[in-house]
């Protein structure tokens, strides 16, 4: 084996347990209806880990996230966001009250 082919094994071993690593995340990119082709909203899952990202405006959230039922959530400080299997989406603010209705509706897709 030469000094190159050395190398390679380790570096292929390494990619492989990071490519493991990343086989339980998802990615959910939300628009404001079906059509449209802005992205409002991207969330990710680490569903190894519980934990995620609720990304918005140039800002990320740290987020706990779970599956309750068939819904996918995030939650982040007094804030909630919902994906249902159609992709339907819902965020609410619990922030001044205990909100019972969304305050923001979109459409998420899986990004594959």
């Amino acid at each position: 084996m030469t000094g190159t082919q050395a190398i390679k094994i380790p570096v292929i071993v390494i990619a492989l347990f990071a490519f493991a690593g990343l086989a339980k995340a998802e990615q959910w990119n939300c628009y404001d209806d079906k059509y449209s082709s802005k992205v409002i909203v991207v969330v990710t899952a680490d569903t190894k880990n519980n934990t995620g990202k609720v990304k918005v405006a140039g800002t990320s959230h740290s987020a706990r996230y779970s599956v309750e039922g068939f819904e996918r959530r995030w939650d982040f400080g007094s804030y909630a966001f919902f994906i249902e299997p159609n992709g339907d989406a819902f965020y609410y603010d619990f922030s001044k009250s205990k909100r019972t209705r969304a305050s923001m509706v979109l459409f998420c897709k899986e990004v594959k």
